[in-house]
């Protein structure tokens, strides 16, 4: 005899294909994320290096020297004839100019226009500001502080910039940073008032004078949204300036000192580096583990780095001695 009827799944024939499906997914799930995070790192890997390709065309129009990060009045002081930095009109105050902060100099060499700050440029220019791995930039406000006379407060950009390169000294040779000019003390730097044998001045923007530029971290993923504390703007956490700021010298082996690894060692330098933005663990023990970041480096190329070997990556940019 014949069955009339459409013949329809058993209830056992729907569980194995649900189950079937379920195993597919948690398969590729993994597969899926791992190939999402590799897109961000290639993503943030080619931001980082195209900041650095910027600066290095600034500095090539502008007789040698990067966008400072030290603020208006000492860069000002550090360049009387305005040939060295970039600036702009005051907008309360038309017939008065004002240096630019050292994202929105870079924006003519990103392709975008003479004038625009990273706020106000389009999104073919202000993306490359941004990593698509931040998670910072999901949070309101968006993204960490940045201390210059643009925009103060919390911004939407991921990159640390030198400040150990970027920084500029008093007449007195004392180097300052931004926010009313901040002292600033540099790892193997020259001697002036105040410093000690083995910390002095920064570099006062000279980017042909980087000992090993190839070393020499000048953008990198940094920042972090977690209040771990920090006094003074340069070494606050969510502040985006790689610094050997008077490391702590007791604390870091004479290996490490002046470089990425020695920022790790030292209680108000280390929480500005994102361990956790391109994977990684951290431990209950508060360490990390498998963790890294993207460096793009003063001789313009970048590197996705390891942190078992943030010890090859410089912040001061002068030789040991």
């Amino acid at each position: 005899m014949k069955r009339n009827g459409k013949q329809a799944f058993t209830l056992v024939e729907l569980l194995v294909v649900i189950g079937i499906i379920a195993v597919l997914i948690s398969i590729l799930l993994p597969t899926l994320a791992a190939a999402r995070r590799s897109a961000y790192n290639a993503q943030c890997l080619s931001n980082a290096r195209q900041l650095t390709m910027a600066a290095m065309l600034f500095a090539h129009e502008h007789r040698g020297y990067v966008p400072t990060a030290s603020d208006d009045k000492w860069a000002k002081i550090n360049d009387p004839i305005r040939q060295k930095f970039a600036y702009r009109a005051e907008p309360t105050h038309p017939d008065k100019v004002v240096v630019f902060d050292h994202y929105s100099s870079l924006i003519p060499y990103l392709g975008g226009k003479m004038g625009q700050t990273f706020l106000s440029a389009p999104e073919a220019q202000s993306k490359v500001f941004r990593c698509p791995a931040d998670n910072a930039l999901e949070m309101s406000p968006a993204g960490y502080k940045i201390f210059n006379n643009v925009a103060g407060g919390y911004q939407a950009v991921s990159y640390g910039y030198n400040a150990d390169i970027a920084c500029v000294s008093d007449v007195t040779g004392v180097g300052r940073f931004g926010q009313g000019g901040d002292s600033i003390g540099v790892v193997w730097g020259p001697s002036g008032p105040g410093y000690t044998a083995t910390i002095g001045q920064p570099l006062q923007c000279k980017l042909g004078r980087i000992h090993k530029a190839s070393e020499v971290l000048l953008f990198a993923d940094c920042g972090i949204r977690e209040k771990t504390g920090g006094s003074f703007p340069l070494d606050y956490p969510d502040s985006l300036y790689y610094t050997t700021n008077w490391m702590d010298l007791n604390a870091v082996p004479a290996g490490d000192r002046g470089k990425l690894s020695g920022v790790l060692k030292t209680s108000w330098l280390k929480d500005r580096i994102p361990m956790l933005r391109h994977g990684g663990k951290k431990k209950a023990d508060g360490s990390f583990a498998e963790c890294r970041i993207n460096v793009a480096f003063a001789d313009g190329h970048a590197e996705t780095v390891l942190q078992g070997n943030f010890n090859t990556v410089r912040i001061s940019p002068y030789p040991p001695r």
